[in-house]
C-alpha cells in the first residue's frame, strides 16, 4: 500500500517475479498488483479488468475502488490474501473484510471440483467461521467487533449483512443472562460504541423484557461518559451537537414510571433549557416528572432560568408545567377510583390524596425558597400557588409563609394585589402559630 501522492514509494509492489499489470487506487493510496492473482479470487476485479483490458492498449491496467469499506488498509489485507499470504483475522478486522470481500464479489468458490479446497481459498467462508466461532461467542470480541463498524461504509454494508444485528443480538442476550447477577458490569463496556450502536442495542434490551431501571442507569452512565460536562457559554457546532445528542438521550430513556428517577430528569429537564432542546424532547420531560413528582424533593425542583437578567433565577414556569401534570394524572386517577365505590379503591384514592399533599408541601416550601427572587412577577408566583387543587393541602401554615416571605421581598406591589395573594388561603387551615406570624 502507498500513498498516490509519494513518488519516492512509487514502485513498491507485492513480492512476485512478474511485472505488476494492474494499478488500483484505494482512497489516498494506490496498489501494484498482478491480474492473475485478483482474478482468481474476486468477480468483481475480473470483470473490471476485461473491461479495461478490452478499452485500452495500456500495459498496465488503472481503476480506482469507490468507498471501499474499511479504506486501503482492508483492501491491502484482502490483496495479500490474493497472493496466498495467510490471513491472520482479528476481532477489529474481521468485519472490514468480509464487507470488503462481498464488495469485491469473493463469495463464490472459484475452485468447484474440491469443496474443501474451494473454502479454504473462499475469504468470506473463513471470514465468517471466525466471526461466528471465535467473537460473537465472547463478549469483548464483539465490542471491538462493532467498534471496527465507525466507518460509515463498513455499518452500511454490515446491516445490509446482519451482522451488526447479531453482534447486538449477542450482547443483548448476554447483559440479560447475567441481570440477576450484578446489574452495572456492561456499563461502562458498552460507551465504546458510537451513539447509534448503543441505541440500538438499548432498544433491543427493552424488547427483550430487560429492568428498565437498569436500561435507564445504562443510559445514564453512557450520557456521563459520551458527554461528562457541558458550558452554557458555548454556541455554534459543539452547541447544535450537545443539543441533538441531548435530544436522542432523552428519545432513548424508558417510559415505564419509576424506571428513570426524579431527580435525573429533571437535571436532564435543566440541560434541555439551557440547550434550547425541542418542544417534544421538554414535553415528554415534564410529562415524566409530573407522573412520579411525589419522589422529588425541593433541591430537584429548583430548576434554572437560562434567560435574562431580569427574569427569575428559577424557571417557575417550567416547574408550574411539571405540577399540572402531576395534578391532572393524580386527580384522573382518583376520580376513576371513585367511581368504583369498593374499598379498596377508596384506599387507592386515599393514598393518590397523600401524596398530592406531600407534593403541595414540597410545592409551599419551593414558593417560599423562590419568593425572595426580586424578579419574581407576581402572576407567576400566584399561579404556581394556584396549581395544587382546593382542598389538598392539609394545612396552609406554609403557603402563608411563602405569601409574606413573597410580600417582603416585594414592598413595592399594591394593596390589591396583597389581598389577591391572602385570598388563597383558607384560614380554617392556618395554625397558631401560622396566625400570630
Amino acid at each position: 500500500m502507498e500513498n498516490a501522492g509519494s513518488q519516492e514509494d512509487a514502485n513498491r509492489r507485492l513480492t512476485t517475479k512478474l511485472l505488476p499489470d494492474v494499478l488500483i487506487t484505494v482512497g489516498d493510496y494506490t496498489f501494484l498488483l498482478h491480474k492473475c492473482c485478483l482474478e482468481n479470487n474476486s468477480n468483481y476485479l475480473r470483470k473490471l479488468i476485461e473491461e479495461r483490458s478490452n478499452e485500452e492498449n495500456d500495459l498496465v491496467c488503472a481503476f480506482i475502488l469507490h468507498d471501499f469499506p474499511g479504506g486501503a488498509r482492508t483492501f491491502q489485507k484482502i490483496a495479500k490474501f490474493c497472493y496466498g499470504q495467510k490471513l491472520e483475522l482479528t476481532s477489529s478486522d474481521v468485519v472490514p473484510i468480509i464487507c470488503g470481500a462481498y464488495y469485491l464479489k469473493m463469495n463464490m468458490n472459484m475452485m468447484e471440483d474440491d469443496d474443501t479446497i474451494s473454502r479454504n481459498f473462499n475469504l468470506i467462508f473463513q471470514a465468517e467461521k471466525f466471526l461466528s466461532e471465535k467473537v460473537i461467542s465472547s463478549w469483548v470480541e464483539t465490542i471491538e467487533c462493532l467498534i471496527s463498524c465507525d466507518d460509515e461504509g463498513v455499518l452500511n454494508q454490515a446491516n445490509e449483512l446482519g451482522i451488526v444485528s447479531r453482534c447486538l443480538q449477542s450482547l443483548a442476550c448476554k447483559v440479560t443472562y447475567h441481570e440477576s447477577i450484578y446489574s452495572d458490569w456492561w456499563y461502562e463496556d458498552i460507551c465504546s460504541l458510537n451513539l447509534s450502536l448503543f441505541k440500538r442495542l438499548i432498544e433491543l434490551l427493552g424488547e427483550m423484557g430487560h429492568d428498565p431501571r437498569n436500561i435507564s442507569n445504562a443510559i445514564a452512565y453512557y450520557a456521563d461518559e459520551y458527554n461528562p460536562g457541558l458550558d452554557p457559554n458555548s454556541s455554534g457546532i459543539w452547541y447544535v451537537e450537545e443539543r441533538k445528542l441531548h435530544e436522542q438521550i432523552v428519545g432513548m430513556l424508558p417510559v415505564q414510571k419509576g424506571a428513570t428517577s426524579t431527580k435525573y430528569l429533571l437535571s436532564m429537564l435543566s440541560v434541555g433549557i439551557m440547550l434550547n432542546a425541542n418542544v417534544r424532547c421538554i414535553q415528554s420531560l415534564e410529562r415524566r416528572i409530573g407522573a412520579q413528582l411525589d419522589e422529588a424533593t425541593l433541591e430537584d425542583l429548583l430548576v434554572p432560568h437560562f434567560g435574562d437578567e431580569q427574569d427569575a433565577t428559577f424557571d417557575i414556569t417550567c416547574v408550574t408545567r411539571i405540577i399540572e401534570n402531576f395534578v391532572e394524572v393524580y386527580m384522573h386517577a382518583i376520580e376513576l377510583l371513585y367511581y368504583f365505590h369498593d374499598n379498596k379503591s377508596l384506599e387507592a384514592s386515599d393514598l393518590l390524596l397523600a401524596k398530592i399533599a406531600a407534593v403541595a408541601t414540597i410545592v409551599d416550601q419551593y414558593l417560599a425558597k423562590v419568593a425572595i427572587d426580586s424578579n419574581l412577577k407576581l402572576e407567576e408566583f400566584r399561579s404556581l400557588a394556584c396549581v395544587i387543587p382546593d382542598g389538598a393541602r392539609p394545612s396552609h401554615d406554609g403557603l402563608c409563609r411563602a405569601i409574606c416571605t413573597y410580600i417582603k421581598h416585594h414592598p413595592w406591589i399594591l394593596k390589591q394585589e396583597k389581598q389577591r395573594l391572602f385570598q388563597l388561603l383558607d384560614l380554617e387551615k392556618l395554625s397558631r402559630d401560622a396566625c400570630r406570624e
